[in-house]
């Protein structure tokens, strides 16, 4: 059996963990936190949103953000754990990789992977687990992996 990284993450934390090889216990190897992913909106930038001058006079509105600072912290996680899984690749510390998180951030993740990292995950589930010990969290992953 190669070396399995698991990644149980949410989007504010993160937690890694290893199983050397078949029958190993699992160990937590990193543990990553992005605290912005949960702050207010009224912290994230000004009280007004920006405004736009009409070309035809001189009436201003208000322009909506395309991305809400919610997406963009989601986002800005799920890159910061996609560079951390690709530089782990190229330095050879495993070889297999397996996802867990709730469906809206494994997918945002899922598109932040590199073609190289995104050949090594094994297997993806689709729930929040971030609060689990690793026992319990070894017992809830696929057979293969539990044993």
């Amino acid at each position: 059996m190669s070396k399995i990284w698991i990644l149980v993450s949410d989007a504010a934390r993160a937690r890694v963990f290893e199983i050397p090889s078949r029958g190993a216990n699992m160990t937590e190897i990193a543990c990553y936190i992005y605290p912005d992913s949960r702050s207010p909106e009224q912290h994230t930038g000004p009280g007004r949103l920006p405004r736009t001058q009409e070309s035809a006079n001189a009436a201003r509105h208000a322009i909506e953000p395309h991305t809400s600072p919610h997406e963009k912290h989601l986002l800005q996680f799920a890159q910061t754990l996609s560079v951390a899984l690709r530089r782990a690749k190229l330095e050879e510390r495993y070889d297999r990789l397996v996802l867990i998180a709730p469906p809206r951030f494994l997918g945002v993740l899922r598109e932040c992977l590199d073609p190289h990292t995104r050949e090594c995950v094994l297997d993806e589930i689709d729930h929040d687990l971030i609060g689990l010990s690793p026992t319990e969290l070894r017992a809830r992953l696929p057979g293969k992996l539990s044993a």
